[in-house]
């Protein structure tokens, strides 16, 4: 015999006799499964529309997503985030998606342009920014 401890010996100590179980059928192992892998992200929405305009820092004052509205009061502060910072944000239109009650505020986008061409006297230039929401209001598509 061996114990927990290592090879012993002796008997078993006097009691009731004890009752032997019949035999029972092995239990049936449940079948083996894969995890399942996570489902792939969906592809990013692509909207297309037109950026109406380019404005100094300072319109982030008092801005309808107010973010450097009191308490900040500030357009450098460092509790708001770098897109706001830098200059990489944005007002968002009437529609598509549309600026709402402001569930947009904070939302990132990636914006291209196109073409070096403008609108309306407005120097362009092809190349891609990333640009949070932080208005709204300007009129027509986002």
């Amino acid at each position: 015999q061996f114990g927990a401890g290592g090879p012993v010996t002796g008997s078993p100590a006097p009691g009731p006799p004890t009752a032997t179980a019949a035999p029972s059928a092995a239990p049936t192992p449940a079948p083996a499964t894969s995890p399942t892998p996570p489902a792939p992200a969906p592809p990013p929405s692509v909207f297309r529309g037109s950026l109406t305009m380019w404005a100094t820092q300072d319109n982030l004052m008092g801005a309808q997503c107010e973010y450097a509205n009191a308490p900040v009061n500030n357009i450098n502060d460092p509790v708001l985030p770098s897109y706001l910072r830098s200059g990489y944000h944005c007002a968002i239109g009437d529609s598509n998606p549309g600026f709402g009650k402001g569930e947009y505020c904070g939302m990132c986008y990636k914006v291209t342009s196109l073409s070096d061409n403008g609108v309306g006297g407005t120097p362009g230039k092809r190349g891609s920014a990333v640009v949070m929401v932080s208005n709204g209001g300007p009129g027509g598509d986002a």
